[in-house]
């Protein structure tokens, strides 16, 4: 923590002209607004929190046990909600003294957005690419190279809050959240030092739309509602400590996914794929795929910050109504769906999520797909230009 408040007080000698700073009154009057809202966000989260503990929980006739795995995953929520919360204050602090290189940006289409991006993210669709769709769609971009900047910056809040929502309600094994993470965090140092060796990554692009591809037949044919191909029980549904292999190749393929990120490659659809094929159930990847973005966000947005490569106005606004449509997801799928199903539908319950996370795999399979085909086309229009 001490390192974030030294990161942000040399970031703000940095990132601050002296022509571009607001008056001290006018200064006073932006963080007093930013700190309401951020204060209204963090007091909705934690609702959320205690309808965990204190709802959900009982629904499901779960009462809590505080055992050393309980400890664990609320020592963790504490850590992942604080973090947040200190991130985005020094955030505002920063950024609310200068005058935004964004001001004259539509507020109502950032709003949506932000709140959209929220929404989908906590169903495992993903913020950047719907983020990334409606910014372009209203035309509240209009400078793409501060597009990358603007999400992560602007997701970083929610995306943390997100975690610690997932970590709190749903029952997964500590360890194996430890040591996927720990994974994934390796895996994208090494990637990030490949990337800058590696010209042209579109073979990653394609290699990965095919696999997510056949893996979505898969998980339709393993599906209890097709059941064309029957699924042997491997293994615990919320752990993969219970066999060497299945943690051995859990780590395996979280280190290859944290390569992979570095080359824009999303971590969600991949981790539902591959942790559901390893015995997990659909509602325990949740909470070890949000940790995974959670973590790898905050150093990213950290850098967009300090290089100024991000809107400010479009990032401030979403960093706060993406956390609302965080919340309004959680409560409807995670609160509602499942209070209305009771602890009897359960299994109904993961049968959804299933359904939820092949849509997710095949919409991002075909994104990539039709993404390689749109470079190699262009590329290919390029050399008969130049021939």
């Amino acid at each position: 923590m001490e390192k974030m408040f030294k990161f942000f007080k040399k970031t703000e000698k940095q990132m601050i002209n002296p022509e571009d700073l607001l008056t001290k009154a006018d200064y006073k009057k932006r963080l007093f607004k930013w700190m309401m809202l951020l204060a209204s966000a963090v007091l909705a989260t934690l609702m959320c929190l205690l309808i965990n503990y204190f709802v959900l929980k009982d629904v499901a006739n779960k009462p809590i046990v505080w055992n050393s795995q309980e400890v664990f995953a609320l020592v963790i929520v504490i850590v992942f909600s604080i973090a947040a919360v200190v991130y985005s204050v020094l955030f505002f602090v920063v950024s609310s003294k200068v005058r935004y290189n964004d001001a004259d940006q539509n507020k109502r289409n950032v709003i949506i957005a932000g709140v959209t991006a929220g929404f989908t993210d906590t169903i495992s669709v993903g913020s950047f690419g719907i983020g990334t769709a409606i910014l372009k769609g209203t035309k509240s971009i209009k400078d793409d190279t501060k597009l990358p900047g603007t999400l992560n910056v602007a997701f970083a809040l929610s995306g943390t809050l997100e975690a610690a929502l997932f970590v709190s309600a749903i029952e997964v094994d500590v360890a194996t959240l430890l040591i996927l993470l720990a994974s994934i965090l390796v895996g994208t140092f090494v990637g990030s030092a490949l990337v800058a060796k590696i010209k042209d990554p579109k073979i990653v692009k394609v290699s990965m739309g095919v696999v997510l591809f056949v893996v979505a037949i898969m998980m339709i044919l393993t599906h209890p509602h097709v059941n064309a191909i029957k699924q042997t029980d491997i293994g615990l549904a919320t752990s993969l400590m219970d066999k060497a292999w299945r943690i051995i190749v859990g780590t395996i393929i979280f280190f290859f996914l944290g390569m992979v990120q570095s080359f824009g490659i999303g971590l969600f659809a991949p981790a539902l794929a591959s942790l559901s094929f390893l015995g997990l159930k659909q509602e325990a990847i949740f909470p070890i795929m949000s940790c995974s973005s959670a973590l790898s966000m905050f150093p990213a947005a950290f850098n967009f910050i300090r290089k100024k490569q991000y809107m400010q106005l479009t990032a401030s606004l979403m960093q706060i109504f993406s956390v609302f449509g965080l919340i309004a997801a959680f409560l409807i799928v995670f609160v509602g769906i499942k209070s209305a199903l009771g602890a009897e539908g359960d299994a109904l319950f993961q049968a959804i999520l299933k359904w939820l996370a092949i849509a997710v795999i095949f919409y991002v399979s075909i994104t990539m797909l039709v993404e390689y085909y749109l470079l190699v086309k262009n590329k290919n229009k390029e050399i008969k230009v130049k021939g």
